[in-house]
């Protein structure tokens, strides 16, 4: 991202957040020092509240599709997120991808039968359960 354009978001980011805790100082989760640093460009706070750690494509989300749609049809075939890591690995979407994608299908109701099979021990601990969080919204 080019910084200028970077910086401008930060502030606007900044700006927001500052608004939105005068009229609701609940509303908002991030510190008088990360607002700060916003408003005023500190760029490891600029950059740690823009990141988007792993961007999800749309060749992602159809990658992912394509590789539940066989358990949509026959959910009986899926153990757990064991079942279909190898696909996932050759897909090259690494797990906490999966895991945002899966949140967010299940989010749109889709796969809900496949994303709820998830949920045993065939699973990692992180990969059972794709409910959207409070403050991820």
């Amino acid at each position: 991202m080019d910084r200028e354009i970077k910086f401008a978001w930060g502030r606007l980011l900044g700006e927001t957040l500052r608004v939105q805790k005068r009229v609701d100082p609940s509303m908002v989760q991030a510190s008088d020092a990360t607002i700060y640093g916003l408003l005023n460009g500190f760029e490891t706070v600029v950059d740690a509240q823009l990141s988007v750690n792993e961007p999800i494509t749309e060749s992602d989300l159809n990658n992912m599709a394509r590789i539940l749609e066989p358990y949509h049809q026959n959910p009986d075939t899926l153990r757990g997120y064991y079942t279909i890591e190898p696909e996932v690995d050759a897909a090259n979407i690494t797990r906490l991808k999966a895991m945002m994608i899966l949140t967010y299908f299940k989010s749109e109701g889709r796969f809900e039968e496949v994303i709820r099979r998830m949920n045993t021990e065939h699973s990692p601990g992180e990969c059972r359960e794709f409910e959207i969080r409070q403050e991820e919204v």
